[in-house]
């Protein structure tokens, strides 16, 4: 009996043995974990990377796209700005050459009206000595008048030129400012 218990004995031990060591699929399935296990870390990790790094380009794409919005509406606005200046600049002087136009009608007017009164007053004449007093008289008022229009035509002129040119040198006084505060 012995030998049937020793015999025994063997084999529970054996059996023992085996149960307790892991078998050839466990040992496999084990040994497979660990690199699996890193592989999925690692996608995982580099999934999350990538979509951080999309959130991260899209944020910076959204921002540069309304910093552009802004600077475009920024252009628009100065351009509407500086064509409503031209546009005031160009009533003004339209306005401004209107009024010397009409001044120089006036003036014209005025200049022929004095001209017949010389020559009705040159026919009524009884001598030389007379009509040489009354030209030099109508000479010297003609040229005084000449004289009087020329510098008030150049005033009204340099005036027009100031008034028009009031609402661009405004646009750009504005334009500095707005350059000088942003940058």
């Amino acid at each position: 009996m012995e030998n049937t218990e020793t015999a025994a004995n063997r084999n529970n031990a054996a059996r023992a043995a085996t149960a307790t060591a892991p078998a050839p699929v466990e040992k496999a399935t084990a040994f497979a974990e660990k690199p699996t296990a890193f592989v999925s870390d690692s996608l995982k990790h580099t999934a999350e990377t990538a979509a951080r790094g999309l959130k991260d380009a899209q944020a910076e794409v959204t921002g540069s796209l309304a910093q552009a919005t802004g600077l475009a509406r920024a252009y628009a606005e100065v351009q509407r700005d500086a064509l409503e200046s031209v546009m005031k600049a160009g009533q003004i002087y339209s306005e401004g050459l209107k009024a010397i136009a009409t001044h120089a009608t006036e003036t014209n007017r005025a200049q022929f009206e004095e001209t017949l009164a010389h020559l009705r007053a040159l026919t009524g004449v009884k001598s030389i000595h007379e009509a040489m007093a009354l030209q030099t008289q109508y000479a010297r008022t003609a040229a005084s008048q000449a004289l009087i229009e020329g510098s008030t035509l150049v005033e009204n002129g340099l005036k027009l030129a100031e008034e028009m040119l009031a609402p661009l040198t405004a646009r750009a006084r504005e334009a500095a400012a707005k350059v000088k505060t942003s940058g």
